[in-house]
């Protein structure tokens, strides 16, 4: 075990579980740990969906985060580090969560089908956790503010409401 997870073990940051995990899998996640200089939060929640992927579907950490399209987001060295956590992150929840993925794909899809501006953003909740959504745009005058209006009405709020308040 490195000294780096038996301290965070220790320490309370991380589970237990990541004792077991292969010599490989943990090497996996030190390297992933250092391509991107994750601090300890971000490394706690890369290590606890990497376990958690790995036990639901009967893999070993190191095939989690040998994933070729993990490699590829942790290997894309023309992104700063910070972006491909994010993406990274995204691409574990997926995984981790793959319901809950599929609603948020379904909300996009009709997020996109508005045909919004540019300028208007509308988001929900990042777990779909609440029954709501939030929107957003600039408006320079009052016809810009009634035309971003206008353009909001084409979108389907009972839809996005109904994938929210679906169970998952």
């Amino acid at each position: 075990l490195s000294q780096l997870l038996t301290d965070l073990i220790i320490e309370g940051s991380l589970s237990a579980r990541l004792a077991r995990w292969s010599a490989l899998g943990q090497a996996a996640l030190i390297n992933v740990t250092r391509t991107l200089a994750l601090g300890t939060n971000k490394f706690r929640e890369i290590a606890e969906w990497t376990d958690e992927i790995a036990r639901r579907d009967g893999l070993d950490a190191a095939a989690v985060l040998s994933d070729p399209d993990l490699l590829d987001i942790l290997g894309n060295v023309s992104q700063s580090a910070p972006l491909r956590y994010k993406e990274l992150r995204s691409y574990l929840f997926t995984k981790r969560f793959p319901e809950l993925s599929k609603l948020k794909g379904q909300i996009d899809a009709v997020i996109a089908d508005a045909k919004l501006p540019n300028d208007v953003s509308v988001q929900v909740p990042e777990n779909l956790e609440r029954n709501e959504i939030k929107v957003q745009f600039t408006a320079r005058n009052a016809a810009d503010f009634k035309n971003r209006l206008e353009k909001l009405g084409q979108l389907d709020v009972e839809r996005i409401l109904t994938c929210l308040s679906s169970p998952s």
